[in-house]
């Protein structure tokens, strides 16, 4: 199923000010992969990077919003442009 325009638009707007509201300003502390054993845990093939933040907070990357296993980061750097699954 495909959402119209506004709807997409609206949604996009919804949860750009949600991330925002909740990440806007904490400061990275590592990136890092899941363990084996977190691995494991999460039923997944491979281990997915992971920001860490300097209160505890974290960013994992999934394939998709069910969680199904490990996804990579793409990043503007031209140096490391992908953070990848191992």
């Amino acid at each position: 199923m495909s959402i119209d325009e506004k709807d997409f638009d609206d949604l996009r707007k919804n949860w750009t000010e949600r991330a925002t509201k909740e990440f806007k300003g904490k400061k990275v502390k590592s990136i890092e992969w899941l363990t084996k054993d977190e691995v494991k845990q999460s039923g997944w093939f491979h281990a997915a990077p992971v920001i860490m933040f300097e209160d505890g907070s974290y960013m994992v990357a999934q394939m998709d919003d069910e969680g199904n296993d490990a996804g990579a980061l793409a990043t503007s750097s031209k140096t490391m442009p992908i953070l990848p699954v191992i």
